[in-house]
């Protein structure tokens, strides 16, 4: 996510706002499936989806619809339908240059585009896959042996969404589960939402009212900002890479011996090479 990489990075989520301001704090469990609902919530939902990087927010790609409940999860107020749909009408018809395009693993992000054979599968359903993709089976071969042979051609896993964004030229990269930290539109989601819920109800709690003040705050989000936003993603993802990579890495010890029956060895770890 560097940005010297030779495509322009695009951060994209989503995330919500209500009529009559956000409260201050809200969390969800590490399921990420209930969002648990402190005191504050007020007036109607609305679901906001767009997308930006280091030149600010992408033009066109900025799109808020009424949610139908005010409680629980806001994931479940999008699907795989709507958010296909804003991609090819309102984020990659937009996108100017060739782009990596950063995204998480959110459910309507993750449809699978052909599922792999497995025990729920019918027998006539596995000799029709293992047929499309010219996979020999014996004539006679039970559902398990279908299942194993399947599993040996088994393949990588195909999103709709991944498979559509590279139509247009584009490359996608998932971060990994529960590192919303890594997406630097969460930055900004908190800058937004700060202006907005210090100036909601100055005009009223219309819908009308409501949708032109969020994109009065998204206006308030300058393109240094949001480079400055991406270059604090991009230092927690090095620090974040750097700590794994420590981890990982077990202590390298180099034994010397001076003839193969000596009975003095001598063993350096490389800290204490580096004495």
């Amino acid at each position: 996510m560097e940005s010297s990489h030779p495509r322009e990075v695009i951060f994209l989520d989503e995330t919500w706002i209500f009529s009559k301001g956000n409260p201050r704090k809200s969390w969800q469990d590490a399921s990420t499936k209930s969002v648990k609902r402190p005191s504050g919530y007020e007036g109607k939902r609305f679901i906001v989806v767009h997308g930006g990087g280091e030149k600010g927010f992408v033009d066109g790609a900025n799109l808020v619809f009424t949610a139908k409940s005010n409680v629980g999860d806001y994931h479940g107020e999008m699907n795989s339908e709507n958010f296909i749909q804003w991609l090819k009408t309102q984020l990659l018809p937009n996108l100017e240059e060739p782009s990596l395009i950063i995204l998480d693993n959110a459910p309507y992000h993750s449809t699978i585009s052909e599922k792999q054979p497995n025990t729920s599968f019918k027998k006539q359903n596995i000799i029709d896959w293992l047929n499309t993709n010219a996979i020999a089976f014996p004539g006679g071969a039970t559902k398990t042996e279908l299942l194993d042979i399947a599993k040996v051609h088994r393949k990588d896993k195909q999103y709709v969404v991944d498979q559509i964004i590279r139509e247009y030229g584009h490359d996608v990269l998932r971060t990994p589960p529960y590192q919303c930290e890594f997406n630097a539109i969460e930055l900004v989601w908190a800058q937004c939402k700060q202006y907005y819920d210090k100036h909601i109800g100055r005009d009223g709690n219309s819908d009308e009212n409501v949708l032109a003040l969020w994109g009065e705050s998204l206006q308030q989000v300058t393109p240094n900002q949001w480079k400055n936003y991406v270059a604090h993603t991009n230092k927690v993802i090095l620090e974040w890479y750097e700590k794994i990579l420590i981890e990982e890495i077990e202590p390298i010890i180099v034994n010397i011996n001076n003839t193969d029956d000596s009975s003095d060895s001598d063993d350096f770890t490389v800290d204490e090479m580096s004495d």
